[in-house]
């Protein structure tokens, strides 16, 4: 039996470690986080972008008389996996840093937006899932779903900034009015297994490739002796994704990217060109 789109969202909330998730128009998110930032995030800073600005003021009617509208508030957005080489976002390492920075805020009063930013987690991008984003110190974390398409799921911490929350619940449909595709369970669980597997390859090709001689460095999230294991381990489930980012004998300096796919990793190193 299909699930129903509140059982769909329960499972993301528990994934992400947060008490409840909503469905938001992916039109509507990405004008909401273009005006949060210029994103302070792990690539550093972006512009926000003209395109959003029509669609930021028609939530922005939408929402309540008084209410603050999220583009006041700064964010840092952050991916599980960022970066080139690869590497991976530290969520608690910096929820700790901005915790420290708004104690030295505590003066700013509760209702006027926090001059210390907020995470938003974005784990959509690359094939590995973010272990409870919200739990480690996100405010907000965001996935997709191929049930929904044409939306994104966001979790609220509890921990949430209540305007915060506000704003992302006025933004959201209602979860009764919406019906996920027919199938959609299936692809969620193919899409699940499809990402384990290519996660599982990634690693057999990061130890062929760390023993080939024509590799001089090589970066993968699940390397043991690195710093960044410890927070890899930690932070990732269902493995440390499929990117591999490799420097070779013949171009020295230069970061070639690899990722991994779902069928045989013997085969896709047999079919690596080095």
């Amino acid at each position: 039996m299909a699930k129903t789109t509140r059982e769909i969202l329960s499972e993301y909330a528990t994934h992400m470690g947060t008490g409840h998730c909503r469905l938001v128009p992916l039109s509507v998110w990405e004008a909401l986080v273009s005006q949060l930032c210029a994103v302070e995030g792990e690539k550093g800073g972006q512009a926000a972008r003209p395109e959003g600005l029509a669609l930021l003021k028609d939530v922005q009617a939408a929402m309540p008389e008084g209410l603050a509208p999220l583009c006041q508030w700064r964010a840092k957005l952050v991916e599980p996996l960022f970066g080139n080489p690869i590497c991976v976002a530290d969520i608690k390492g910096r929820a700790r840093e901005l915790a420290a920075l708004r104690e030295n805020d505590a003066a700013t009063p509760a209702t006027t937006p926090a001059t210390t930013p907020f995470l938003i987690a974005d784990v959509r991008r690359f094939g590995c899932e973010l272990s409870p984003a919200c739990r480690l110190g996100a405010r907000l974390a965001v996935d997709a779903d191929p049930g929904f398409p044409g939306f994104v799921v966001v979790g609220i911490a509890k921990h949430a900034h209540p305007q915060i929350a506000e704003v992302v619940e006025t933004a959201a449909v209602d979860a009764d009015s919406v019906q996920a595709a027919p199938g959609s369970d299936e692809a969620r669980e193919a899409r699940r297994t499809s990402r384990h597997r290519a996660n599982d390859a990634a690693a057999v090709i990061a130890a062929y490739l760390r023993a080939h001689p024509k590799v001089v460095q090589l970066r993968y999230p699940g390397l043991k002796d690195t710093e960044q294991f410890k927070i890899s381990s930690t932070q990732l489930i269902g493995g440390f994704g499929p990117i591999i980012d490799v420097q070779t004998q013949d171009q020295p300096g230069i970061w070639r990217r690899l990722e991994a796919n779902d069928t045989d990793p013997k085969q896709q190193i047999l079919k690596l060109v080095l």
